[in-house]
Order: structure tokens, then sequence, then C-alpha cells
């Protein structure tokens, strides 16, 4: 039956994670940031129709449990940099800067789950790749 094999880990499945957040303030009043993350891999499954009469299929036929495999975990840091200046009474320029995933740790998901196919078990999306991030602005 199409059923056959749904019991277990759902798709997003990600029993470990954990979060650290940090800020520092120096003696000129700017404000560093640093944020860590650590997550577990999500788990899969593996599709496969010949078992239920179809040589190819497009619809989800779980080969397997559900959750039987699980992807690589993923990890990176963050971090950030805000200064203010007041230049006029009431009137404060901000500038930020944000570095993201500063390792460049592309780590894949959402793995293809399609026995018959030639590219099984790879990720079809990563992570995003390092980037940064400028803001500047005016509060009055």
């Amino acid at each position: 039956m199409p059923w056959d094999n749904r019991y277990g880990k759902l798709a997003a499945d990600k029993p470990h994670k954990v979060k650290v957040i940090s800020t520092y303030t120096t003696d000129w009043e700017g404000i560093m940031g640093a944020y860590f993350i650590f997550q577990s891999g999500e788990a899969w499954t593996a599709w496969d129709g010949t078992g239920y009469g179809y040589a190819t299929s497009h619809t989800s036929r779980y080969a397997e449990p559900a959750g039987s495999r699980r992807g690589a975990s993923h990890w990176q840091v963050d971090l950030s940099y805000t200064q203010n200046w007041e230049f006029v009474e009431g009137y404060t320029a901000r500038f930020r800067a944000d570095l993201f995933n500063v390792f460049d740790k592309q780590t894949g998901y959402n793995y293809n789950p399609y026995l018959t196919d030639d590219n099984f078990g790879e990720a079809r999306s990563y992570y995003n790749p390092r980037r940064v991030q400028l803001a500047v602005g005016v509060k009055f």
C-alpha cells in the first residue's frame, strides 16, 4: 500500500540543535555580536515504486521506513558590528555590518530520494554561502 513505511522520523526531524549568542560592548561604544548554531542533519527516506508495481514513480513510494537515512549536520558562525554616533542633540547615525556564515560552510540538504535516479542521495539544496550586509541609518 502507498502508506507503507510512513511511520518513522519526519523529514524535518533534527534532534540536536544548539544556539549560542553573545555580545560585547567596546570602550568606544561599538557593539560586537556573535551567533553560533549547530544542528543535526535532516532525516530522509529512499523512494522506489517498483515494490508497488511501478517501474518509476514521482509519487512518494517509500522503499524503507520513514527517516531511515540522515544527512550531514550543519554549523555556522555569524558576526555583527554596530556603531552609533550622536552628532546633534536628538540625531544619531548608525552603521551596522553583518558577516553571515563566516567559515563558508555550505552543507547540503533536501536529498534526492528517487532510488532509480542517477543522482540518488545527492543534496539538491545548500545553506547560503558567506555574505556581507552593510547598513547605514539616521535616527531623529
